[in-house]
Formats: structure tokens, C-alpha cells, sequence
């Protein structure tokens, strides 16, 4: 599993120092203002994706049956379209309500989000698929090409418009060449076409996943996206810009680890024939190395990143560098806490996970509105919010590590 685990990240990291290396072009083509339009569609693009397939994706690893597993991708990818065609409907509504007419930025929104949706499903689905079929090689192979054709359509495509069109252009053509990807290397699960009445025994089978773990992720994505929605209300696009910068940066190496553990380490779960009390001992080493790992890393961001941010992407950036500051121990939780949610998933701890994520969001929601009321500064107010959310992910540890336990001894 760790070779597995290290080979995954050295893949990931691949594609994310594609993305690093272009930063520093890229923050001299674009302004602040455009970065941050960009980070706020593809959070609210996140935030719709994380409901778009109903969590149907993470069952897809535990299915056994093969024409089962046929089922519920096409029902995952059926899901995918009906919230795209929503999310279509709904952004003509509320611009022409609120302008009484459409104009470009308008256009960019409602020919955009709802293929990004599609083909963030879709993504999610097919990773889902590699993780199932071990062929987890393929899941960094295809953010490194899509990582490239971003980068590049981003630098070269600045030629022609450096604006928020461009930035968006990029992602869906790096969304797609990612898609092709992956299909042209993923087994065929083909069966005949499922009927109507197939695919909704499918969500009832799986009703756990739609109504517990749909909303967890929909409000771990929410919490995420809060400060930069909370910025992008009270404070200036150049704000807005500046955190997003801070944001997409950190989530470079945040990403690298987290996300390679996830996969990783579900896949061994979901697969495995090892007693609970074995994994529950494997969970131990793997965040108490993962907490290791990151805090060397951690101190060092604390400190020097206001000046690794001025000279790597320009003076306009050192307050981005003070954001990465005020971040960092929120990421580093955020890496920590991915076994412990890998774990409870396969013991189906949904609806604990639900209940927890709904009163973090709640009480971080409220920490923004307190800052707000007593007019903190916009880096305060960042600063506040990242212990908040550290101190959440603590204690979801904390929990999680008892009710494995707990799990442990039913089956002794």
C-alpha cells in the first residue's frame, strides 16, 4: 500500500508542478481580479459537482457485480445531466431577473457552469473506476495531461484575451482532454442499457451514500469555499484574487497528499480481507506520518511564504503570501483528517460524517458573520477561520478514531 501510495503522489505531483511552474507566468498575464472570478466559478461549480452524482461514484469501488457497477455509472452520469440542465435553467432565471437581459459575463456563466459540472461528474466518476480496477497509474497519468493543456492554453491563449474567458476556456478544454483520458484507457463495463426501473433501485441500494454523504461533501466543499465567497461580498475583486491565488497555491501540495491518500487508502480498504483491528493499526501509522510529513512543511509556509510570493509571482502578490500564512494550519488538518473519512465511509458512518460537517459549517458560518459584525479586517478574518476549521478536523479525528474502535470490538 505505501509503495502504491508513493508512486500516486509522485504522479500527482507531477501534474501539480506543471501547474506550480506556469504560476508564476500566469500571475503576471492575468490580474487578481481575474484569478478570483476564476476561483469563484469553480467553486460554485465544486459546490453543484459534489451533488451531481449523489455520492453514486464512491459505490462504485465496494460493488462486486459487474453489471452492477455498469448501473450505477449510468446512473451516476444520467444524475450528472438532469443537475446540468438545472443549473442552466437556473442561471438564465436569476441573470435575466436581476439585469432584465443577459450580456457576456452572463453568456460565459450559463454556456460554462453547466459543462463543467458534466465533466467534473464524469472525472469523478471514471477515478472511481481506476480505483476499482486498481489501474490507479491512470488517475495521475491523466491530471498530467490535463495539466499541461491548461497551462498552455492559459499562457499562449493570453495572446489573443487575457481575461476570465481564457482562464475559463482552459479548464473545459483540460476537463475534456482529462475525460478522453481516461476513457480510452478504463475497462468497459458495458451491459445492455439499464431501464428507469433498474436505476432507481440502484439509488435506493445506495440510499446511505444520496442522503448522508451527498450532503457531507456538498458542506465540507461549502466550508471550503466560504471565505472566498465571504471576500468576494464584503471585500474587493483584488481580494478576492489575492486569496484565490493564496488558495489555488497551497492546494498544490494539499492535493499531492490528501487526495492520493483518499484514493489510495480506500481502494486498500474496500478491497482488503484484513481484520478491522489490522487496519484500524495501519490507519494509526498513516496519519501519524501524514502529520509528520506536513508539519516541517507547515512552519516553513508560516514564515517565509509572504516572501516566496513576492518573488515568485511579483510584488502585486505578497499579500497572497499573508493569506498562505493565515491558511496553512487549516491544510494541514485537511490532510491529516482523509484516512479517518476513507475509514468510516467503508463502515458506513454517512450519516455521523453528515451530522459532523453540518455543525462545522455552521459554526464556521457564524465565525464569519462574527467577524463581519465587529469589522475585522479581510486577513484577520481569514486567520480566524482557519483555526476554526483546524479545530474541526481535531476533533473529527478524535471521534473517528473512537467509533472505529467501537467498530473493532462489535466484530472481535
Amino acid at each position: 500500500m505505501i509503495f502504491s501510495w508513493l508512486s500516486l503522489i509522485i504522479g500527482n505531483a507531477t501534474s501539480k508542478i506543471i501547474i506550480f511552474a506556469s504560476l508564476p507566468i500566469i500571475s503576471r498575464i492575468y490580474e487578481p481580479s481575474s484569478i478570483g472570478e476564476l476561483s469563484y466559478f469553480i467553486s460554485v461549480g465544486e459546490i453543484i459537482s459534489s451533488c451531481a452524482t449523489l455520492s453514486l461514484p464512491l459505490g462504485i469501488p465496494l460493488e462486486k457485480n459487474h453489471e452492477k457497477t455498469f448501473v450505477l455509472i449510468k446512473t451516476a452520469q444520467n444524475i450528472s445531466y438532469v443537475f446540468s440542465i438545472l443549473t442552466l435553467v437556473t442561471l438564465c432565471i436569476y441573470f435575466y431577473m436581476e439585469d432584465k437581459k443577459i450580456n457576456t459575463e452572463h453568456a460565459i456563466w450559463i454556456a460554462a457552469l453547466p459543462i463543467y459540472i458534466i465533466f467534473s461528474s464524469h472525472i469523478n466518476i471514471y477515478t472511481s473506476i481506476a480505483i476499482k480496477t486498481k489501474n490507479l497509474k491512470l488517475i495521475p497519468k491523466s491530471n498530467i495531461v490535463a495539466s499541461i493543456s491548461s497551462s498552455s492554453i492559459k499562457i499562449f491563449g493570453s495572446l489573443i484575451s487575457n481575461t476570465f474567458f481564457t482562464l475559463i476556456t482552459a479548464t473545459l478544454i483540460s476537463q475534456t482532454i482529462q475525460i478522453v483520458t481516461f476513457i480510452t484507457h478504463t475497462q468497459n463495463y458495458y451491459f445492455s442499457k439499464p431501464t428507469f426501473k433498474k436505476q432507481i433501485q440502484t439509488i435506493m441500494e445506495n440510499k446511505d451514500l444520496i442522503i448522508y454523504r451527498t450532503p457531507q461533501q456538498l458542506l465540507s466543499i461549502v466550508s471550503i469555499s466560504l471565505p472566498l465567497f465571504f471576500l468576494s461580498i464584503t471585500s474587493s475583486k483584488e481580494q478576492t484574487g489575492y486569496y484565490a491565488m493564496a488558495m489555488n497555491t497551497l492546494f498544490i501540495p494539499v492535493n499531492i497528499i490528501a487526495t492520493a491518500t483518499f484514493q489510495i487508502y480506500y481502494s486498500h480498504l474496500t478491497s482488503s480481507n484484513d481484520s478491522r483491528e489490522t487496519k484500524n493499526k495501519a490507519l494509526k501509522k498513516v496519519t501519524v506520518f501524514l502529520l509528520l510529513a506536513s508539519l516541517p512543511m507547515a512552519v516553513f509556509i508560516y514564515i517565509f511564504s509572504p516572501e516566496i510570493y513576492r518573488i515568485v509571482f511579483g510584488e502585486v502578490w505578497i499579500n497572497s503570501g499573508k493569506y498562505a500564512s493565515a491558511l496553512v494550519i487549516w491544510l494541514v488538518f485537511m490532510v491529516i483528517n482523509k484516512p479517518i473519512v476513507a475509514s468510516l465511509t467503508t463502515i458506513h458512518k454517512q450519516k455521523q460524517l453528515f451530522i459532523y460537517e453540518a455543525t462545522g459549517t455552521v459554526v464556521k458560518l457564524f465565525s464569519l458573520a462574527a467577524c463581519f459584525y465587529f469589522e475585522y479586517n479581510p486577513m484577520t478574518t481569514i486567520e480566524l477561520y482557519s483555526l476554526t476549521s483546524a479545530f474541526f478536523y481535531v476533533i473529527l479525528i478524535t471521534w473517528g478514531y473512537r467509533e472505529l474502535k467501537n467498530h473493532e470490538k462489535e466484530y472481535v
